[in-house]
């Protein structure tokens, strides 16, 4: 695709130019590197490993004449400059849109381009989906020279003014255009976008492209003005400087200002404003800088109560501000043209445009909802096994026991085997979690840190008047929800949320001692697909996350975990995988600590209560005496707790077929599956002491007895009745 498009946008002659951008240092802006071709092909070879290393890829739409040339005023070589400019084959519009900007879809902005063509005759163009916006190109069936290029483009420009299509129009007339290159993709957003060729045009004959310009014009009588070279010259060092880096976090992190509030408390724009630009021409010009990066631009009321108001050259001025990419006047350089108008002023920012300044923050982190079953075993982002360890010594659960029986399922699906993996496991920061969360709002990360649409970003804000510095920490969102103390060692750890691209959104957990060491910190969220671009980012991420989790700690409930269910020591609670219920009949969230989550991943509500209810009353009839008994033992365990016995056990007898299995599942059913969490013949004898030990005061069920070693029968029973298993 793309080398189909270069052949179809570029003339056959000069070098061919690839940009891609490049952050300064500290996040100072941008800049783009260039890389020149002799030939298409291998142009369109570099565009496409440059999109596959996932960076956004521009292209020269002229060739260059030069490799590079020399800036005798910056006395540096440069590449992609207006002068080294040689030919075209192309005339562009860039139409952009989405919120905030002259078209709200792409469907809108096409019906207007159609609507053009149709009025102004002009041939069908190449269109292309810019992963925002649309570019358009009539192309030609030569190359042009740059000269006849700028020509062409200032008359389509007006004609495109006059019959109110909305283009960037800077962009139709600037020589040095980069445009993003169909087959890559778009960054711009956390889900990167494929930029395409939605609809190749024709290519027009010069001469007829000529033709088709001068008669819309003439019949219309359309006013252009005449085409200038855009001067080279070296923007004031106050304006350049100071700004180098400012204008390009404004394009990062913030919307555009609001005019109306930076009018209202900047002095001197207020009074270019009442005044509509008559004064010394330096002070309009800094103004303008100003104003023309506003939401809502105003150019030409500030311009228009000038005696020599020339409507044209207001607009080549913008043009000129816009082709050097320079930022907004600083309050030093208009306080020095103008000392009277920021005399009084109380605020201590750079420049007026950040009065005006929003920042694009996300809306304060919910806590996610994270599905039961994958909360209890199931991974939902990795097959991560989490492995036991070393069951509870002590016990004071109860067992039923049972012979091998027919078996009548209470629910359908297909069965889960328990499976218990022996590897020493090391602490991992991808844990799964049991808090099955909710939609409780977080705080918002605490001053100065900010969670924007492009990422996490550092910014000093003035305690008045808003943005001073704003510096990318990392470019996903990312935060902490919650803290966890572990009850079975007493550590505690925090659950996180990182937001990947390409749907990789995941949950992880991390200890805290780990945000004590920079090193430990950078190692584990590598092993979450969080890398940091430098060193300087990863420590402040690693400050972004302690600050933010003492605001968590401040404001939320810390999540208790603990590694048994039911009745804790002092019989004030019982715990649940999900919850803990208190004395008082108050429920608090909590979990269980990630020893035990495969261990208690039956416990999962399915079905209706009512439905339940009818299978379980099938025991209520004359008869079925035994079978009532059966399934209220598990009822019983809940209150064993509060006897004097460390453990019992319950063996029913009887016939096979006789329903003895199936009982079992009903008191298993009372909790979580019917089947996942019986016990059989084959399992481990630790298995089934720590078993025991996890589920304390809720009801373990052994089936098919009559297979099991006697010997290992024998230890089982002294080992409930005595309420422990093996020092």
């Amino acid at each position: 695709m793309i080398q189909e498009f270069f052949k179809h946008i570029w003339p056959g002659q000069g070098f061919y130019c690839i940009a891609v951008p490049q952050k300064k240092p500290n996040n100072k802006g941008f800049y783009y590197r260039h890389k020149l071709f002799t030939d298409i092909e291998s142009a369109a070879k570099a565009a496409a490993m440059v999109n596959k290393s996932q960076l956004d890829c521009f292209m020269a739409v002229g060739t260059l004449k030069e490799r590079k040339v020399y800036n005798e005023k910056k006395e540096k070589y440069q590449v992609r400059t207006h002068d080294n400019i040689g030919w075209f084959r192309s005339l562009i519009f860039d139409i952009d849109c989405g919120e905030n900007k002259p078209y709200l879809t792409q469907k809108d902005a096409l019906a207007a381009l159609k609507k053009f063509l149709d009025e102004t005759g002009f041939p069908l163009p190449t269109i292309v989906n810019s992963g925002g916006g649309i570019h358009v190109y009539f192309t030609l069936d030569e190359g042009i020279t740059s000269d006849i290029w700028l020509e062409l483009s200032t008359q389509l420009r007006a004609i495109a003014k006059y019959f109110k299509l909305d283009v960037d129009d800077s962009r139709t007339c600037d020589k040095s255009s980069v445009l993003r290159v169909a087959g890559s993709h778009n960054h711009k957003k956390d889900i990167p976008r494929l930029v395409s060729v939605k609809k190749y045009g024709v290519h027009t004959p010069v001469a007829q492209m000529q033709s088709l310009l001068k008669r819309n014009i003439d019949f219309h009588n359309i006013s252009v003005k005449s085409p200038r070279k855009i001067s080279l010259k070296e923007p004031k060092s106050e304006l350049h400087a100071a700004f180098a880096g400012l204008s390009g976090n404004i394009q990062d992190s913030y919307g555009k200002a609001s005019g109306d509030i930076v009018v209202q408390k900047c002095n001197q724009l207020k009074k270019m404003l009442e005044s509509g630009g008559n004064t010394e021409e330096p002070i309009w010009y800094q103004c303008l800088s100003v104003v023309r990066l506003f939401d809502k631009p105003n150019p030409h009321e500030m311009s228009k109560g000038h005696p020599q108001y020339d409507p044209a050259e207001v607009e080549g001025k913008l043009d000129q501000l816009s082709s050097g990419d320079y930022g907004p006047a600083t309050c030093e350089t208009l306080e020095r043209l103008n000392p009277e108008g920021c005399q009084g002023c109380p605020h201590k920012v750079k420049s007026p445009l950040v009065l005006g300044l929003k920042r694009d923050t996300l809306a304060p982190p919910k806590k996610p909802i994270i599905d039961n079953e994958a909360s209890l075993g199931i991974c939902p982002f990795n097959d991560v096994e989490v492995t036991p360890e070393a069951p509870p010594t002590s016990s004071s659960s109860q067992i039923v026991l049972g012979d091998e029986d027919s078996e009548m399922p209470l629910e359908e699906g297909e069965d889960s085997e328990e499976t218990t993996k022996n590897e020493d496991q090391k602490l991992s920061p991808v844990v799964l979690t049991t808090n099955f969360g909710s939609d409780m709002v977080l705080p918002d990360p605490p001053y100065p840190y900010a969670r924007t649409a492009k990422g996490i970003f550092y910014e000093v804000l003035d305690e008045e008047d808003g943005l001073g510095e704003s510096t990318l920490i990392y470019q996903y969102d990312i935060y902490p929800f919650e803290l966890i103390a572990d009850k079975s060692g007493m550590m505690f750890v925090v659950n996180m949320v990182v937001k990947l691209p390409y749907g990789n959104d995941r949950t992880f957990i991390m200890p805290l001692h780990a945000f004590t060491d920079g090193r430990m910190f950078g190692k584990m969220l590598a092993d979450t697909g969080v890398l940091p671009a430098t060193q300087n980012q990863s420590e402040m991420l690693l400050g972004y996350m302690r600050n933010y989790i003492n605001e968590i700690q401040k404001l939320t409930h810390t999540i208790n975990n603990y590694s048994q269910l039911g009745w804790t020591k002092d019989n004030e609670s019982f715990v649940f995988p999900d919850k803990n219920i208190l004395e008082n009949g108050t429920i608090e969230e909590s979990g269980v600590t990630k020893a035990i989550t495969h261990t208690v991943s039956s416990f999962r509500k399915r079905g209706t209560l009512e439905g339940w209810r009818k299978v379980i009353d099938a025991y209520a009839r004359p008869g079925y005496e035994p079978y009532a008994f059966g399934h209220l033992v598990g009822y019983g365990s809940i209150l064993f707790a509060f006897t004097e016995y460390e453990g019992a056990i319950v063996n029913m007898v009887g016939n096979s077929g006789s329903g003895k299995s199936t009982v079992l599942q009903t008191i298993n059913s009372i909790f979580g599956h019917p089947k996942e969490p019986m016990l059989l013949h084959h399992d481990k004898y630790l298995a089934k002491i720590d078993r025991l030990g996890v589920f304390n005061s809720v009801c373990v069920t052994y089936d098919e007895i009559t297979n099991i070693d006697p010997e290992e029968l024998s230890d089982l029973c002294y080992s409930v009745t005595q309420g422990r298993g093996r020092h």
